[in-house]
């Protein structure tokens, strides 16, 4: 059985259904044979102690979910320096430093975000992967759905609508945010529209066939993706980038280009699966 973890938006889901959850824990261990297993051992409690036992452990989960989402998991400031000059991006808050580009009237990154939070993960799980091609996220992750740097996405996640507010910061350094479907959209006319507009985009190197000219200085990479039941699949062939606009409660578009042809299109992918995040300045 594949071992799931709970993504920033379960918790809230957990939260947000306190009272009925409170009501299920007290029922299953009032009415189920009073044994409770740990670390070997048996223990027999009396119904009262059960039902202790039951607000204690709720006071804990609910504890660990606030805590999860609200305390600091980065060592540096939350705070980014961008030099025009050099054209790099320095996140303070782990002192990653980040090519930039300017195409038309928009500044992006040029290197994919590799910030490290819950539901980020490194292609194959293998950290190397990640100095290379930055993390993939889950939308969820991606939108800061835990409200860490900001309200604006709080909540959003699989399964609803969120429609928050544009710009939308998510996870990207301060100062940044991450792309809208229309923000892609100007993106790719700027480079010469759907035709073509994946060549001129992406990197020179690093695509299975059919590299890039790279014409921008975008240099996207074919870094891959994960699939929701947490498979990897396509490094070298694909690139997909999430953006903040929903198709609906389980679809999200994003940026796709592919080794096979020149275009750039947008397509919709699950919330679930997890891709990489191009920031562009605010």
């Amino acid at each position: 059985m594949e071992k799931h973890t709970l993504n920033w938006n379960e918790l809230y889901e957990i939260r947000s259904h306190a009272p009925q959850a409170l009501y299920i824990f007290t029922y299953i261990l009032l009415n189920v044979p009073n044994r409770i297993f740990y670390k070997g051992a048996m223990m027999i409690l009396s119904r009262k102690s059960n039902f202790i036992c039951c607000i204690f452990s709720l006071f804990l989960l609910l504890t660990a979910c606030n805590n999860g989402t609200t305390e600091k998991n980065y060592p540096g400031i939350d705070e980014s320096e961008y030099d025009a000059k050099t054209r790099t991006l320095k996140d303070l808050r782990d002192n990653q430093v980040y090519k930039t580009t300017t195409i038309g009237t928009q500044i992006w990154m040029a290197q994919n975000l590799n910030f490290n939070t819950a539901d980020g993960f490194c292609y194959y799980e293998t950290p190397e992967n990640c100095k290379i091609y930055g993390s993939l996220y889950i939308w969820s992750a991606a939108m800061d759905s835990a409200g860490v740097f900001s309200n604006n996405s709080k909540k959003c996640g699989y399964g609803k609508l969120c429609s928050a507010k544009e710009p939308i910061r998510g996870i990207c350094p301060k100062g940044w945010h991450l792309p809208s479907k229309a923000e892609f959209n100007i993106l790719i006319e700027a480079t010469g529209g759907d035709n073509v507009a994946g060549k001129v985009l992406k990197s020179s190197t690093g695509w299975e066939s059919g590299n890039g000219t790279d014409d921008f200085g975008f240099s996207a990479q074919a870094s891959g993706e994960r699939y929701y039941k947490g498979d990897f699949s396509n490094l070298g062939k694909c690139s997909s980038l999430w953006s903040t606009t929903e198709e609906n409660d389980t679809f999200v578009y994003d940026m796709y280009l592919s080794y096979d042809y020149d275009s750039a299109i947008l397509t919709s992918l699950s919330k679930y699966s997890a891709q990489s995040i191009r920031c562009i300045k605010d």
